[in-house]
């Protein structure tokens, strides 16, 4: 049986120039990562608040529909 080689392709991928696709895909996640982590702390601090009694369940509700829009 013959080996078989693995390509080099990460080599490859760094030699290729930059772009403005790539700098849109970078602000493009950026942008995702940003609201998915806004959205899991705004549950938290709802989850606090709640616990303190500043909070009940319509105003959570708002603010949940609100953030997540």
């Amino acid at each position: 049986m013959e080996q078989i080689t693995k390509p080099h392709c990460g080599a490859r991928l760094d030699r290729l120039p930059d772009c403005r696709w790539h700098s849109s895909m970078f602000a493009i996640v950026a942008f995702g990562l940003l609201v998915c982590w806004s959205n899991a702390v705004g549950g938290l601090i709802l989850a606090q608040l709640k616990a303190l009694g500043w909070t009940d369940n319509s105003t959570t509700a708002t603010f949940s529909a609100i953030t997540t829009a």
